[in-house]
């Protein structure tokens, strides 16, 4: 069975994300708001945003619109861009060990950079590795 949609996902210059299910047969079009003004040269931040429309059919003719969404910085189509952005995955235990002359404490911390979509090292590795070290004491 072929899908009769597609899903993108569109990013705003605001940083929110929103994803959006557009037509297989739509169009769409990335740009500015209006077209510059012959000599204008005032580009700033909020200039570089662009304008996602979304329009009725797949040839360069459609001219129904379906939907647009200014303030657009970045969009793709999840259901053909695979796509996983690196993040830092900082996981820990400290275990505190005292007695009548004071305390000792005992850290354990691991530090790690993976794609969203790989799994880190579970959690309790790591805690068990600080009761091991702690049992040392």
């Amino acid at each position: 069975m072929t899908k009769m949609s597609r899903t993108i996902l569109v990013t705003k210059d605001n940083g929110t994300e929103f994803k959006a299910t557009v037509p297989n047969n739509s169009s769409l079009t990335f740009g500015p708001f209006s077209p510059p003004t012959k000599g204008a040269n005032n580009y700033d931040r909020s200039s570089l945003a662009g304008t996602l429309r979304i329009y009725a059919g797949a040839t360069a003719k459609a001219t129904k619109i379906l939907a647009v969404f200014i303030g657009v910085v970045g969009f793709r189509d999840i259901d053909v861009v695979d796509y996983s952005e690196k993040v830092a995955v900082e996981e820990g235990a400290t275990v505190w060990k005292s007695d009548a002359d004071g305390y000792q404490r005992v850290e354990k911390v691991q530090r790690a950079n993976y794609f969203e979509d790989e799994l880190p090292p579970k959690l309790s590795d790591v805690v068990g590795q600080v009761m091991n070290a702690a049992e040392e004491f």
